[in-house]
């Protein structure tokens, strides 16, 4: 959709009378250099919705094309010499470059260009020799997108002038008037900033030279130039001043260069003005007709260009006919087209321009064809192009998608991450990048749904770039803890396995009811409590079956090491789940201050998650980190099948594994996130302060050297 460039030689008058009689203009010269009819402003949307807004597309007269992305990204390419791309310059681009963000709509007229904001703000650049720009000023060209007008719901560009719907339903219009388009009763040459023309009003459409306006009780008004019959009241007098009621029960509306459409609830699509290269679509060889003909049914969106047209059905097939002298119909041929042909199917949105024409599909790409002299297709060429081919991606790289998906980044695990860009398109570059929080240590990412990684990246590199996929992503990346401060190297212990020839002697009775004596983990958990980290429940019982809780191991931890007598417990809490009247307050404050455990990083506070289960990789990761965080080399491969290089606590586990605090299971699996039972934390412990990684000089009880017990 775009707008005819109707520069006329004509000594300028005011003129009040409604109508202007081609007769009375006399030898007036026209030079007539025609250009796409713009977008009109449709209620109902005819493009793929997202979370941000809806994706659409505007082909503009003057060989240039412009894509509104989901996220309000506005991409412009093709021509550039008068500034319509947007970018600060007149050189022209044959694949599209983001030229504005928060846009919600964009009309490409003949060779100026508007935008919308989500803010309401109206802006407009490019060609501006007779105000349409509405800036109040004249000039070649404005490179650079200027603000024009405030609380805009919608806009549209023609040949030269231009059209903006404010949100009480107020109609303004500017730029080249000589036949009455601006509609304000006048034939001024030119309006160089809005004027209020009409009320009510839901939807526009600024054609080459005429308007077009649907009022909120569905009736259609048009005005302006009107020598091939477009204004549809039945005459064909030169210029229409004022607006005058064509058509009721009407939804959609397009004004081309020389003809109007207009679409009626009922799916039926009329059309009337020129009909010299078959554009209206009624099969007849008729010039021209001065009222509304029904072309097609079953219709929910439409596109009036230079001198062919477009409508989408509501199976989503795209139809053209008209002018092909370009391939603008899409056919594969240059054979003019008297009555619709099918082009492509899944089609969402579709916009027209005099010589080349654009469509939107489902799966958010843009197609392009037609006329491509100035690289207005986006194929990186300048080639005529009779059927669809996919436009580029900005840059070049890969092709251009409309519909961004966002990218959700989870840190539930801890630290933080950002994703750059936030949302994309499919096919396109996302860098992601990590940062640990203090005491953590990048691991590897986890995205959903599975992703192509760029070259050079992986789930385990930080940064890395994921190849966009066809829907949204949740990212998370996944951290080991490590101790809040780098503990001074020691040499790692060599464990010994001989039983020591005195101290605690395992005994022949049972302390708790539910741990039988000669039971596998019997002497553990008896040692357990003899050393006073454990006393078991009230009811006599130690309950080896039940899941340890983080709370628990925190308290574990601390009533087994001596450096936790001298522990003060602080007046305000480092966690939000865990006040300080709470069971296990003091311990799990002092294992955080011990650096054993972060808990999570919520973004403005910490969790602990206190009665989250403890599963063994976390078990690994605390007993590893009471131990001091020893010096330990990790193998350069994986003891256990079930816990590869580079997974969460790869490092810890193998540790766990060199001292003998663990074997495994007879599978070669380490079941990392399985939860720890009470019975086997005993065994854990045991074996860790016996084996000399939790020092036995740091325990709460009078006992002297553990005997190992199997």
């Amino acid at each position: 959709m775009g707008g005819l460039v109707v520069c006329m030689v004509i000594r300028r008058r005011s003129v009040r009378r409604s109508q202007v009689s081609f007769r009375a203009i006399g030898a007036a010269t026209l030079a007539v250099a025609l250009a796409l009819p713009f977008a009109s402003a449709v209620a109902a949307p005819v493009a793929p919705t997202s979370k941000q807004g809806i994706a659409t597309i505007s082909a503009g007269s003057a060989w240039f094309s412009m894509a509104l992305r989901s996220d309000g990204s506005l991409y412009t390419w093709g021509s550039n010499e008068w500034g319509q791309l947007g970018d600060g310059t007149i050189t022209g681009r044959h694949t599209p470059a983001r030229v504005l963000t928060e846009v919600t709509a964009i009309s490409a007229g003949s060779a100026h260009s508007m935008a919308l904001r989500s803010d309401g703000s109206l802006y407009a650049w490019g060609a501006n020799w007779i105000g349409q720009l509405g800036d109040g000023t004249t000039a070649s060209g404005v490179p650079t997108p200027v603000r024009v007008l405030t609380g805009v719901t919608a806009i549209s560009a023609g040949g030269s002038h231009s059209m903006a719907l404010r949100s009480d339903g107020s109609l303004y219009a500017w730029g080249t008037n000589q036949v009455g388009q601006v509609g304000d009763g006048t034939n001024d040459i030119g309006i160089l900033t809005p004027v209020r023309v009409l009320t009510g009003v839901t939807a526009i459409s600024a054609g080459g030279s005429h308007s077009m306006a649907l009022r909120s009780d569905g009736s259609l008004y048009t005005w302006g130039a009107n020598w091939r019959g477009q204004v549809g009241d039945g005459s064909n007098d030169f210029g229409i001043l004022t607006p005058v009621r064509v058509l009721t029960g009407v939804t959609a509306i397009s004004a081309g260069g020389l003809h109007s459409m207009a679409l009626r609830s009922d799916g039926s699509l009329y059309a009337w003005g020129s009909n010299e290269f078959g554009q209206l679509g009624d099969g007849t060889d008729a010039p021209e007709r001065r009222t509304p003909v029904r072309v097609l049914t079953g219709v929910t969106a439409i596109s009036a260009g230079g001198h062919h047209s477009m409508a989408l059905r509501s199976d989503g097939s795209l139809y053209a006919w008209g002018n092909n002298e370009s391939g603008q119909v899409g056919d594969g041929s240059t054979t003019d087209r008297a009555t619709p042909v099918r082009v492509l199917t899944e089609v969402t949105a579709i916009s027209t321009s005099i010589s080349h024409s654009m469509a939107l599909r489902s799966d958010g790409f843009v197609y392009a064809w037609g006329g491509n002299r100035y690289g207005g297709l986006g194929d990186g060429t300048t080639d005529d192009r009779p059927t669809p081919v996919r436009v580029l991606g900005p840059e070049g790289v890969g092709y251009l998608n409309l519909m961004v998906h966002p990218i959700a980044v989870d840190t539930a695990l801890g630290g933080t991450a950002l994703a750059t860009p936030a949302a994309e398109a499919v096919g396109r570059p996302v860098v992601l990048t990590a940062t640990p929080a203090a005491g953590q240590q990048f691991v590897r990412w986890e995205v959903t749904p599975d992703v192509a990684w760029a070259t050079g990246s992986s789930a385990t590199t930080n940064p890395a770039t994921l190849v966009m996929p066809a829907s949204a992503v949740t990212v998370t990346p996944v951290f080991a803890e490590l101790p809040a401060a780098t503990p001074t190297p020691t040499p790692t212990p060599t464990p010994t396995l001989t039983p020591p020839t005195s101290g605690w002697e395992c005994p022949s009775t049972a302390r708790f009811t539910d741990v039988e004596v000669g039971s596998q983990f019997h002497c553990h958990i008896e040692w357990l409590a003899a050393t006073g980290i454990t006393t078991g429940w009230a009811d006599g019982t130690f309950r080896p079956g039940a899941n340890v809780e983080r709370q628990a191991m925190a308290a574990f931890l601390y009533r087994g090491l001596a450096n936790s007598a001298g522990f003060s417990t602080p007046g305000t809490t480092t966690f939000s789940d865990k006040n300080p009247t709470d069971t296990f307050f003091r311990n799990v404050e002092w294992l955080a201050s011990s650096g054993i455990t972060r808990g999570w990083d919520m973004g403005t506070h910490w969790e602990f998650r206190p009665g989250a289960n403890v599963e063994r990789q976390a078990m690994a990761a605390f007993l590893y980190r009471a131990a001091g965080s020893p010096v330990f080399t990790a193998p350069v491969t994986a003891t256990f099948s079930d816990v590869p290089v580079g997974a969460a606590f790869f490092r810890e586990i193998e540790w766990l594994y060199s001292t003998g605090i663990t074997t495994g299971w007879d599978l070669g699996e380490f079941r990392p996130i399985d939860t720890v039972e009470r019975q086997a934390m005993a065994a854990f412990l045991y074996r860790a302060f016996n084996n000399g990684y939790l020092n036995d000089t740091h325990l709460n009880h009078p006992f002297g050297p553990l005997p190992l017990v199997e």
